[in-house]
């Protein structure tokens, strides 16, 4: 921390005022480390494939805890760092999930911190997810057979092949 002080004087008559004001600032370039997260499919806890578009975001390790002033930003698709002024910074605590925006596909979310001085972190947590809404189409065929003979109508084995047809 550095400290200022002051006094009043004139200049011209050469009066001191005896009282001091002082003001201490701290002086504060680092910016911070953005933490570590992953996105993870409510139902499955599957940190790689989810069908449902809110996920959940969990810090490694966990509990995650902000300094006191510090902000944060959780983007999709937003690789580079935000300024310092960027107003959708938000403070208090970071939400336990998330909304995945667009198409079907690879996610990737940003997490980015700004700490009380304005330092904003050179490079953000990141995570990606693939979002799979879409169920699989109709089976097209299924076909059973004796494993020795092929014969698909009668058999004299307990096991026999089974196998889906693709189109």
């Amino acid at each position: 921390a550095h400290a200022l002080r002051a006094r009043k004087c004139e200049r011209e008559a050469g009066n001191v005022n005896a009282n001091v004001v002082s003001q201490k600032i701290t002086l504060d370039a680092t910016p911070p480390v953005a933490a570590a997260f992953q996105l993870r499919d409510k139902t499955s806890e599957s940190v790689r494939f989810t069908n449902e578009r809110s996920v959940k975001i969990a810090f490694v390790p966990a509990p995650f805890v902000l300094a006191p002033g510090d902000a944060w930003l959780i983007e999709q698709d937003v690789a580079t760092p935000p300024p310092e002024t960027e107003s959708r910074f938000q403070t208090g605590a970071v939400p336990e999930a998330l909304d995945l925006r667009g198409a079907d596909g690879t996610k990737q979310v940003y997490f980015w911190l700004r700490d009380t001085a304005g330092n904003v972190a050179t490079e953000a947590g990141r995570a990606t997810i693939v979002l799979d809404t879409e169920p699989p189409g109709n089976p097209q065929g299924l076909y059973m057979a004796d494993r020795d003979t092929g014969n698909a109508q009668f058999t004299n084995e307990l096991i026999v092949h089974f196998g889906a047809a693709s189109l």
